[in-house]
């Protein structure tokens, strides 16, 4: 009922407004130009309408005219862009004017916060810029409706480090990002060299029975349960703890190109028994509380779905729960 309520009114009141208010308002020729845009909306033409409503407001420069911009988006299904739009056109409007449509445009952003999912970016690093399908982002939070997203992270003299992401309207991810230096090139090809080592990656996302026990990654504090990077292919150890100071370690090897779920459980720990695997075997690690990932035999790795684990690698002591 609500999505119902919110649709007819960013149509009836955007229409109204436009119509009684803001296209009056308007220079002549942004008249022009909007009367045009509404002809467009009103035949659902709704890529047209909003091109041509961006044409009003840079010819008017009046902030009211993204609130139609806003609309055309979300007809178009673009309920994040359309929240931006209207974020922006609140940003833009005089202080202290026009109360009615303030109110109007944030029970719109609000009505279409729902429909959006949101994803926090951190980094190893002070000073990285991220990007969303190609475009940066202004802060470490932003809104992305539902569906699949690459997501990037930037600083100069690193190498870039990306990842996709699956949206969930209502759900809010993590997204962390360990940036790597990049090599100094020992010939010509410095180009080429940097490409291929940032191909050496492997994807990591570590989880734990709470959502606010901390992860580190070879010693460097990497987020909170749930976070997901890329790490480069190799040995790495993963520390989670909790509130009460419990700490428990897994060990893993990561291969180029595997996506590896790592999950940990803080609970009371099971006793454990070597389990063997044909004559390769899984050895139990000697360290009390560390877990360690062995390779029985050299294998050709082409990766793995999230959520699973080479068949070649398997877990010393592994019992169903870590």
């Amino acid at each position: 009922m609500l999505l119902c309520a919110m649709a007819l009114c960013l149509y009836s009141t955007a229409s109204a407004a436009a119509e009684s208010t803001v296209r009056d308002s308007l220079p002549a020729e942004a008249q022009t130009q909007f009367d045009n845009a509404t002809q467009l909306y009103r035949a659902n033409r709704l890529d047209e309408a909003r091109a041509s409503f961006l044409s009003t407001y840079a010819a008017s420069k009046d902030p009211r005219v993204l609130f139609n911009v806003a609309v055309c988006e979300k007809g178009l299904g673009q309920f994040a862009h359309a929240i931006r739009t209207m974020q922006r056109s609140l940003r833009e409007l005089p202080s202290g004017k026009y109360a009615d449509y303030e109110s109007l445009t944030r029970t719109a952003i609000e009505a279409l916060r729902s429909r959006v999912g949101e994803v926090t970016f951190s980094s190893d690093v002070a000073g990285a810029t991220y990007w969303v399908d190609g475009e940066s982002v202004e802060s470490d939070v932003a809104l992305l409706d539902s569906g699949s997203h690459v997501l990037e992270a930037r600083k100069d003299g690193l190498l870039p480090t990306s990842r996709s992401i699956t949206i969930v309207a209502g759900k809010a991810e993590r997204a962390n990002f360990i940036l790597s230096p990049a090599s100094a090139p020992s010939d010509n090809s410095g180009t080429q060299d940097a490409a291929l080592t940032a191909r050496k990656l492997g994807r990591v996302r570590v989880s734990s029975d709470n959502t606010k026990d901390a992860v580190r990654v070879d010693g460097r504090l990497a987020g909170l349960s749930g976070t997901e990077m890329e790490l480069p292919a190799g040995e790495h150890r993963i520390d989670v703890s909790n509130a009460d100071g419990l700490t428990k370690t897994v060990e893993i090897a990561l291969r180029i190109g595997e996506t590896r779920e790592v999950h940990v459980s803080l609970g009371e720990r099971r006793g454990i028994s070597a389990w063997w695997f044909g004559g390769g075997g899984a050895v139990l690690a000697g360290a009390a509380g560390v877990l360690v990932f062995v390779a029985t035999r050299p294998t050709k790795y082409e990766g793995a779905n999230a959520g699973s684990l080479n068949p070649h690698i398997v877990p010393a002591g592994y019992r169903g729960v870590w």
